[in-house]
């Protein structure tokens, strides 16, 4: 009975654990990034980016950058709310071309067929806005777009001094964000098992190689990027995220080459109004995959530019009151016995 009862309580105690009180994955697959603390790159390591990478806690990042199926399912929450396909909201592009678009004859909006699965694109604007409809749980109501994560109200505005009062770093208490640029340089080349002692990688799939271009299932293919000569027509058919899964980060992050070039928040050296951006995207331009080198991550855009993607980042749960209670009721059934 003792060695039941023992059982019972560790099985408690995991599920607890698992399954903790306020997780919310909303159906992404999330990934969590630990090692709170970790040193900065070094010189040697990064050139320019020396000292980035070091995030003193653990947070999540979605496996994967969002998709056309995502972006589609935000638009048709926020379509009441907002003006005109020219807000800066509703941008339609997607990857060469393809678009989200409402001429499908139902008056719907709608994804191309194919396109579902790939990395989308929009503006840090509307990015925000996403993250904040996340953040309010998805409530299809005006005001779920317009704070939680990032105040859309400081969007476009400047201040006294002219300058830019965009709020392009997520506020205190957001449960969904854009990730910054040590978070993301940290998720990508980290890792604390490199040489005995922990390190950075110069490519994010774990080596110190280029990843070797090529469509998805060939043999030794693990990016999009640079995979076809430009001007071939077969370089602009839609590549599913996640489709180089070994191809992967230390953490388990995949598309850190290839798919979309990726948006980051602003950083403290970034010149007002404008956010970071890292990775290489599909082009098919020949060494597309040298932007995907640690020295050469988080490059200044305009936050209005809808050109780039973004994976989300978010909290990573903790034993909530689950554990507390499976806990207590363990040692009670001790003190029992």
């Amino acid at each position: 009975m003792t060695r039941i009862r023992s059982v019972a309580c560790t099985g408690a105690i995991l599920a607890a654990i698992a399954c903790p009180a306020h997780a919310d994955d909303l159906g992404f697959d999330w990934v969590t990034i630990g090692d709170p603390g970790n040193r900065g790159a070094t010189y040697d390591e990064a050139f320019a980016n020396e000292g980035r990478g070091s995030v003193a806690y653990t947070y999540r990042l979605s496996r994967t950058e969002v998709t056309v199926s995502q972006h589609l399912a935000f638009l048709q929450a926020i379509e009441p709310f907002v003006d005109s396909w020219d807000d800066g909201v509703r941008n339609r592009r997607e990857w060469f071309g393809h678009r989200i678009g409402a001429s499908n004859g139902t008056g719907e909006l709608y994804a191309a067929s194919g396109w579902e699965n790939t990395g989308t694109t929009m503006s840090f604007y509307t990015a925000a806005r996403f993250c904040n409809w996340l953040h309010n749980g998805q409530v299809n109501e005006a005001w779920a777009f317009e704070s939680g994560a990032y105040d859309i109200s400081t969007f476009g505005q400047v201040g006294p001094d002219g300058q830019p009062i965009d709020q392009l770093t997520h506020s205190e208490g957001a449960r969904f964000w854009i990730p910054n640029l040590d978070e993301w340089i940290k998720g990508m080349y980290w890792d604390p098992t490199k040489d005995g002692e922990g390190g950075y990688w110069l490519y994010p799939h774990m080596s110190n190689d280029p990843p070797i271009p090529g469509a998805p299932g060939e043999p030794g293919a693990q990016t999009s990027a640079g995979m076809i000569p430009i001007n071939d027509p077969k370089a602009y058919f839609p590549v599913d995220v996640g489709s180089y899964p070994d191809a992967a980060s230390y953490w388990g992050l995949l598309d850190g080459s290839g798919g979309v070039t990726e948006m980051l928040e602003a950083d403290a050296t970034d010149f007002p109004g404008y956010i970071r951006v890292a990775g290489s995207d599909r082009d098919p331009i020949p060494f597309a995959t040298n932007s995907d080198r640690l020295y050469s991550v988080g490059w200044d855009v305009g936050p209005d530019s809808w050109l780039y993607g973004f994976r989300l980042a978010t909290t990573a749960p903790v034993p909530g009151a689950g554990l507390i209670l499976a806990v207590g009721l363990c040692f009670t059934t001790a003190r029992r016995r």
